[in-house]
């Protein structure tokens, strides 16, 4: 049977987006066990009365029989442990055992995400920059994701549009109902060029105000890094950008043309704070792919020797070859951050991806080469051979 109407189950039990599910799989560890000893009383835990009376009242035959009723209905199930759930969100506190979705939802799997927050009420110039960026981005192989609310996030996700490109919406209701209304005139262009609608609220469930600060974990989540376009001092996207910094996500930000003007108050905050400027699309891009917008004219001169990009065949005679020849020193994971840094300055994203490691696994053995004068840290969080 598949998994999937096992974490629905667990949902229906615990409720939409509710950490006590993720106590319970401690416990277990895989939800079809859940379910069976949950169902057998065989548990240590200690329920509440409502999730006492859920687990009399709620059946797997059940859960079965809704998935079937949102496939009859154009939509799709995902349950935490299926290979199309999306890769980063399964890495961040309290994410969510099942996710509903109309679309392709597996372009967050085959590419990077980058997601776009600001007002609802934005300045024309900050909605022009979320449009053209969002664009930008799009067509250097990111995929956008954004809220579908009014001002910022529609205009994030027309400039993937208008690029051809996917977009993800991730969504505070249910996917059946159209908010906001005017917005849905744009549904079909999102399927269309291959973009996704994504909610853990199942189908009915009205766009109330505090689905939103729930959802927002999500938008943070699936994504590499998130961009505030215009953000007041209290204004909701700065939620998303503050999750983003808890998940391990780099926040971005516009500047201000005005360093006085209030609506851009929460981008001056996290600017602050350490946020990266953002000037243009290259500066997210060039961020995760540090490569990407190099020239021979932009690299400067240096008395150190040069890392090539391209390691050849036959280097007997290289500097470099000859300090990593004998790895034998090293542990098994710095012997290959080691490999990687031989084909030039790499972001620790990029060694996460290509190794299969997080990246607070990679920290201490990137430390210790550090430590041992190997490797050298560069500003952004990228890493070279010295």
């Amino acid at each position: 049977m598949d998994k999937v109407a096992y974490w629905l189950w667990l949902t229906e039990i615990f409720g939409t987006g509710n950490e006590r599910l993720w106590t319970a799989m401690k416990c277990f560890g895989e939800p079809d066990t859940a379910y069976w000893e949950l169902c057998r009383n065989n548990h240590g835990l200690k329920l509440n009365q409502k999730e006492l009376s859920n687990i009399k009242s709620v059946s797997l035959e059940n859960c079965l029989k809704l998935i079937d009723v949102y496939n009859s209905r154009g939509f799709s199930v995902t349950g935490f442990s299926s290979p199309e759930y999306p890769d980063y969100l399964r890495n961040i506190y309290n994410p969510p055992a099942v996710l509903f979705y109309k679309g392709d939802i597996e372009c967050l799997n085959r590419m990077p995400a980058i997601t776009i927050v600001g007002a609802r009420r934005s300045s024309n110039q900050s909605l022009m920059i979320a449009e053209r960026i969002s664009s930008e981005l799009a067509q250097n192989g990111f995929v956008i994701v954004s809220g579908f609310a009014r001002g910022t996030d529609i205009h994030s996700h027309l400039g993937a549009i208008r690029a051809g490109c996917p977009t993800v919406c991730v969504m505070g209701c249910g996917l059946d109902i159209d908010y906001p209304k005017e917005n849905f005139i744009y549904r079909d262009a999102v399927l269309k060029n291959g973009g996704v609608f994504i909610s853990e609220y199942p189908l009915g469930t009205p766009p109330l105000q505090q689905n939103f600060p729930k959802r927002n974990r999500i938008l943070s989540g699936v994504s590499r890094g998130v961009v505030i376009i215009e953000a007041g001092e209290k204004s909701g996207s700065l939620i998303t950008a503050e999750l983003a910094v808890e998940q391990n996500r780099e926040v971005f930000c516009v500047p201000p043309a005005d360093i006085y003007d209030r609506r851009y108050a929460g981008n001056i905050r996290f600017l602050r704070d350490g946020a990266v400027a953002v000037y243009g699309y290259e500066d997210i891009a060039g961020y995760f792919n540090p490569f990407e917008n190099d020239t021979e004219e932009e690299i400067p001169e240096s008395d150190e020797p040069e890392i090539s990009q391209e390691v050849p065949e036959n280097s007997e005679n290289s500097e470099d070859s000859e300090k990593t020849d004998d790895l034998s020193e090293f542990s098994d994971i710095q012997k290959e951050i080691i490999r990687i840094l031989m084909q030039g300055k790499t972001h620790i994203d990029v060694i996460s991806d290509r190794l299969g490691y997080d990246v607070s696994e990679l920290v201490a053995e990137i430390t210790n080469l550090e430590f041992d004068d190997v490797i050298q840290s560069f500003p952004g969080k990228i890493y070279g051979l010295k």
